[in-house]
């Protein structure tokens, strides 16, 4: 009997080890797979949320901008940041993706273990949501005066773009790729990637086409520029989709061109002689 109990509490902690590591590889896994690994880039349709500025939109308007690397997305930031009252802040290393595992993991938690003891709580996950929206909204950080914010990203899964679209069911996305892969996958940015340049070029034609059928599939709220269409044209195209109707474009900033990052001194001479111009009395439009 006293050998029983002394070996009891080494079997509990076994077992309650055995049952820890169950419960981890079974709603956890996704934690050390769902990672910026593109071949894994997936098509998902994303559903239609509720009515557009009827439910969970705040008092801002949300734009993101979601790109390939190397596919001008620095340059479509700079372009909307010159739009007065636009605030779109640069890429946060992924942030969203943590959410959207956090987020998943709590709610995978609540479902059919409110009733078991050691996983009893009582959240609310509609919390939990607008917790994470103002957490968001932190990150990007908008000055005063900001009516339209957003930030732009080129570590993005799919399922990414389905957690941003259920935070913010009004918002609109720049899909932004590039045709020329091969010239792409030369970049510097791409050159530092474990795969081959073969490898590369086969991802990125898979994000291109997986990027292409979701804004054929989201006209309202998705809209493609490809880099090789990039004009004074296909801006203001892109400014009427966002409703910016009042605004004009002067010409395309061309910031990154040689692969390289742009220093903030270079963006400021850039942008010195203007970009877009947009009438100061005009009101927004929706689109």
């Amino acid at each position: 009997m006293l050998s029983f109990t002394r070996g009891f509490p080494l079997v509990v902690a076994l077992a309650m080890s055995s049952f820890s590591i169950y419960i981890q590889l079974k709603y956890f896994k996704h934690i050390g797979n769902d990672t910026l690994d593109r071949d894994r880039y997936h098509n998902s349709v994303i559903e239609a949320v509720v009515d557009a500025r009827s439910h969970d939109c705040s008092a801002y308007d949300f734009v993101f901008i979601v790109a390939t690397g190397r596919s001008g997305s620095t340059t479509l930031m700079t372009f909307l940041n010159s739009i007065p009252g636009v605030h779109i802040s640069g890429e946060n290393d992924g942030q969203t993706k943590r959410l959207r595992w956090i987020y998943e993991s709590m709610r995978n938690i609540g479902q059919g273990r409110r009733r078991i003891v050691a996983w009893a709580n009582t959240y609310d996950m509609s919390e939990i949501k607008q917790d994470m929206r103002t957490m968001l909204i932190h990150m990007i950080n908008p000055p005063a005066g900001s009516d339209t914010i957003g930030f732009k990203e080129i570590r993005f899964h799919s399922k990414d773009l389905d957690f941003i679209k259920m935070l913010f069911p009004c918002a609109k996305f720049i899909l932004s790729i590039r045709e020329n892969v091969s010239k792409q996958a030369k970049s510097a940015f791409h050159k530092k990637s474990e795969y081959n340049s073969t490898t590369v070029k086969a991802t990125l034609k898979k994000e291109n086409a997986i990027l292409s059928s979701l804004a054929r599939k989201h006209p309202d709220s998705m809209y493609l520029v490809k880099l090789e269409d990039f004009s004074v044209q296909e801006f203001d195209n892109m400014l009427q989709f966002l409703g910016r109707r009042e605004c004009k474009t002067l010409r395309v900033p061309k910031l990154n061109m040689k692969g390289e990052y742009t220093r903030i001194e270079r963006l400021k001479k850039n942008l010195s002689s203007g970009v877009v111009k947009c009438k100061s009395n005009a009101t927004k439009s929706s689109s």
